[in-house]
Parts: C-alpha cells; sequence; structure tokens
C-alpha cells in the first residue's frame, strides 16, 4: 500500500511540475508586435511609393504600443524606422537635385535662346 501512495504522489508531483513548466513557458515568450513587422518591411520597400512614410508612422505607432504591451519587436520597429527615415530623405535629396537641374536648364536654355540670331 506505501507503494501505491508514493507512486501516486509521485504522479501529482510530477503534474504539478509540468504545469508550473507550461505555465512558466507561456509567460516568457512574447508575441512580436504586427506593426513592428509591418514598419520593418514598409521600409525594405523603398520602391513603392510613400511606403517609407509608412515604416516611420507604423514605427512609432509599434513602440508605443510595446511600452503598454509585454510584446517584442522592438529592434524591428526602430530598424523600421531608421530605413523610413533614410529613403524619405534621399527621396528628397534627389527631387530637390532634380529640381535644380531642370532648374539650371531652363535657365540655360532661355539665356541660349536669347542669344542666337534669328534666320527669319
Amino acid at each position: 500500500m506505501k507503494k501505491t501512495r508514493t507512486r501516486s504522489h509521485t504522479n501529482a508531483s510530477l503534474a504539478a511540475r509540468a504545469t508550473t513548466h507550461a505555465a512558466a513557458i507561456h509567460h516568457t515568450t512574447h508575441e512580436t508586435n504586427i506593426l513592428a513587422v509591418l514598419s520593418f518591411i514598409f521600409g525594405l520597400f523603398f520602391f513603392v511609393p510613400f511606403a517609407s512614410i509608412v515604416a516611420i508612422v507604423f514605427g512609432f505607432v509599434a513602440l508605443n504600443q510595446m511600452t503598454r504591451t509585454a510584446e517584442s519587436g522592438r529592434g524591428l520597429a526602430i530598424a523600421g524606422i531608421i530605413l523610413g527615415f533614410f529613403w524619405t530623405i534621399l527621396y528628397l535629396f534627389f527631387i530637390v537635385m532634380a529640381l535644380l537641374f531642370l532648374t539650371g536648364l531652363v535657365a540655360t536654355g532661355i539665356h541660349v535662346a536669347a542669344t542666337l540670331p534669328s534666320t527669319l
């Protein structure tokens, strides 16, 4: 009889340990914030118009959500924000350079046209 009691006590002890272990695993695993993932993905899609702005917005919203929840993905959100700002600054640089180039051509074209003799 003593063996049966010890055995049932051992089984109950193992069940309690397994439940505690499962609860510990459940509490240590965190879900990744979906906006952080989307921020990173949109940060990679530099060829899509306005994707960099979406990456910046999603990244900041994800960081704000992660301060209130136990979700992970802080690195993804920060990477999406950095990529978003990088591509936005690069786009703005190219736009300014294109405008300077075009205004230079227009100014040079007007000057050249004014100095050419009229053949008519």
